[in-house]
Order: C-alpha cells, then sequence, then structure tokens
C-alpha cells in the first residue's frame, strides 16, 4: 500500500481502508500475549494538586495547571505536571471528548506544546495533556513509553466522572516521543474500560529495535538535519509572527526548551528508553478496528517510516502521510498552524456531526482545505 504524499492530490487508491467496508472480526485478538512486565505495571495511587489561577484563552477557555504525583507498583514516585483546558461552550462548538496527549522529548509546558493545547482548545477540544517529569520529580533512570502511558490512563481514570467531557472515548494526540506513548496508549486502553475514538500522531519514532552500530548511524545521519531544521524553524516563527502581526510568536515557540539542570538530566535518561523503545509490537496490541492519521517526514529516518507501514497493515483504519522535510519539522509554523489546526478542524466537524470517523475522508478534507490555503496564499 502506498503511503499519501502531502504535496500531491488525495487519492482514494493511497490510504488505507477496510477492504469493502467490511466489519473486522476479533478485533482485540492479538497475536501473542501482552509481556508481563507491561501488564503488570500499575499505577496505585494518584494525587493531584492545582498550582495557580487558569489561564484565559482568546475564546475564553480555561487553561489549568496541575501536580501530579503517581506512585507506582515497582515503589517509585513520579512527579508529572498536567494541563487541562476547558473549551468555552459559550463561544465554541465544544467536542464531547477529550484530546489526550503528551510532550515530545526535551520539550514541556511552556512553548510548543502551549501552543498546541490553546490551539486545540480554541477549535473546541478539551485537552488532557501530560507532561514529562522535570526537576520536581526525583530522577529515575528507568524511563520506558509504555510506563508514561499507563500514567496518562491513570490520571484520566481519576478524572472520570468529575468532567462534562469522556475521559473514556478519547481522541489520541502525540508528536515524536508523545506519538510513541500513543500508540502504547491505544494498546492499553482496553484495559482501562477505554476506547480511543481516533488518533493523530506526528512522526513516532524506532518502530523496532535496531543493532547498537545501526542506532548510532541512524543518529548521526539525522542529528545534523535536525541542528540545522531549528534554526531554519525558529526564523519561520520569527516571520509567521510578523505576517500576521504577532510579535509573541517566537517568544512563545523560544520557551519549548526547559533549561534546568535536573530537567536536562530527565530528558538525557530519556534518550536510552526511546532509542530502544520498540513502539512496533504494541501495534499489535491495538484493536483492528483502530482509526487515525500517522503523519510521517521523509526525511526521518529515525521514524523507520517504511516499517511503521508494515506494521500498520493489519490496521486499515490507519491512514499515512508522507510531508518533506526531517523529524522538526513537526514543530514548524506551517506544520502547526496549518497541516496540524487542517486535521483536527477536520475531525472536529466529523465528531460533531455525528459522521463516521473514516481516516481517509478526514485526511481527505483537511488536504482539500490546505490546497484552498496555498491557492489563497500564492
Amino acid at each position: 500500500m502506498a503511503i499519501h504524499r502531502h504535496e500531491q492530490p488525495f487519492s482514494e487508491e493511497m490510504v488505507w481502508r477496510n477492504n469493502g467496508g467490511a466489519v473486522l472480526l476479533d478485533e482485540y485478538l492479538p497475536k501473542s500475549e501482552m509481556p508481563s512486565h507491561i501488564s503488570d505495571y500499575q499505577i496505585q495511587g494518584l494525587e493531584r494538586v492545582s498550582l495557580k489561577e487558569p489561564e484565559v484563552t482568546n475564546t475564553g477557555a480555561h487553561i489549568y495547571q496541575e501536580l501530579c504525583t503517581f506512585y507506582d507498583s515497582n515503589g517509585h514516585k513520579i512527579v508529572r505536571e498536567a494541563t487541562i483546558g476547558i473549551p468555552n461552550s459559550n463561544l465554541v462548538e465544544t467536542i464531547p471528548n477529550a484530546v489526550a496527549s503528551s510532550d515530545p522529548w526535551t520539550t514541556g509546558v511552556r512553548g510548543l506544546n502551549h501552543i498546541k493545547i490553546k490551539g486545540l482548545v480554541d477549535m473546541g477540544y478539551p485537552v488532557i495533556w501530560l507532561h514529562h517529569a522535570d526537576e520536581r520529580s526525583p530522577l529515575q533512570r528507568n524511563k520506558s513509553i509504555t510506563r508514561s502511558a499507563r500514567q496518562m490512563h491513570a490520571l484520566l481514570d481519576d478524572l472520570d466522572g468529575s468532567t462534562d467531557f469522556s475521559v473514556n472515548e478519547v481522541i489520541a494526540d502525540g508528536y515524536s516521543r508523545g506519538g510513541m506513548t500513543g500508540e502504547k496508549f491505544i494498546a492499553l486502553a482496553r484495559q482501562h474500560r477505554r476506547k480511543v475514538l481516533f488518533s493523530i500522531f506526528d512522526a513516532p519514532c524506532f518502530a523496532t529495535d535496531m543493532s547498537g552500530p545501526e542506532k548510532r548511524a541512524t543518529l548521526a545521519r539525522q542529528l545534523p538535519k535536525e541542528l540545522i531544521g531549528i534554526g531554519s524553524i525558529a526564523v519561520r516563527h520569527l516571520l509567521h509572527g510578523l505576517k500576521r502581526g504577532d510579535l509573541t510568536s517566537l517568544p512563545e515557540f523560544a520557551k519549548t526548551l526547559n533549561l534546568h539542570p535536573k530537567n536536562i538530566a530527565q530528558e538525557v535518561m530519556w534518550a536510552t528508553a526511546l532509542i530502544n523503545a520498540n513502539v512496533g509490537p504494541m501495534i499489535d496490541h491495538q484493536p483492528k478496528s483502530t482509526k487515525g492519521i500517522r503523519n510521517f517526514f521523509e526525511s526521518d529516518e529515525m521514524s523507520q517510516i517504511a516499517t511503521y507501514v508494515d506494521l500498520y497493515a493489519s490496521h486499515p483504519g490507519v491512514v499515512v502521510i508522507a510531508h518533506e522535510g526531517p523529524h522538526i519539522e513537526g514543530a514548524s509554523p506551517q506544520y502547526l498552524y496549518e497541516v496540524r489546526e487542517a486535521q483536527f478542524s477536520s475531525l472536529g466537524r466529523a465528531i460533531l456531526n455525528g459522521l463516521e470517523l473514516d481516516a481517509s475522508s478526514i485526511a481527505q478534507e483537511a488536504e482539500l482545505y490546505l490546497r484552498s490555503l496555498s491557492l489563497v496564499n500564492s
């Protein structure tokens, strides 16, 4: 099955879909048992503390900050900040299902993720965003994508019954590390009696394990592209802000990195866990009816795109789209404010109109909007 490329007109032959619309049987039947170290890991306690008065966005949405302390079955205490975004139903049509997401590597509460959260709540999405451990959490060397996904489920379980939106039928979101976490979040959902209605992931990495030399060679080829890309994206955020008369665009994006020494240590400790994440086997444990869009970047070797395409073969409701650029392109203003916004807007309309959440239709509508936008701006 071919990958749809973002710059080409959308074609039904270039997406994955269920042949003839047939109902898939045994949607929860995996090819193998989930490893015991994944099933046995549980969150045994959760404490949540409000941090400050909520931020109010331009649409009147409220964004709350909480500090969550998780106590797990390994005897560890993990402290993670959570951002909870509540749309203003008086000004925007509110989507009844929460978006669950987490951070890309080296990012945190401010900057890129804050931009995304504000964008979602202003579109009408409730948001539960669980940030990664920073300087307030004990240092732990044994980082794990799977445990991070389990902590997200524990937070949603704790919120159940206390919100006006659903935390049991959710939309999964994530970029890079967040996308990898999202793939495992979907695989664990049934254990928490949760359904992931749809998912949009950008550039999940390291689908399968690689040898030491392969990992080093991949990183050696990829890192120069990312370093060059960071400078380019900073300039583009500045130009984006100037074009729209918004001088806060670059300063806001510049807050993405938390340079506290302990936070840097936490993220350095994540490197090994990410490289060894081996996300692929968990995709086999996702329901066969899983629906979503997977955005990859063609110059990103870390994403092992061809391997992910093979892994999604048993999930015909997943659409793969290829975009130009390296891994870091997912943080560009063009991607944030055009591609990402178009896909979530299309998804939101489908939910509010009670339509079937068909990934190919949602992706096609987003593509049509982007092409019209391109014509207007040309």
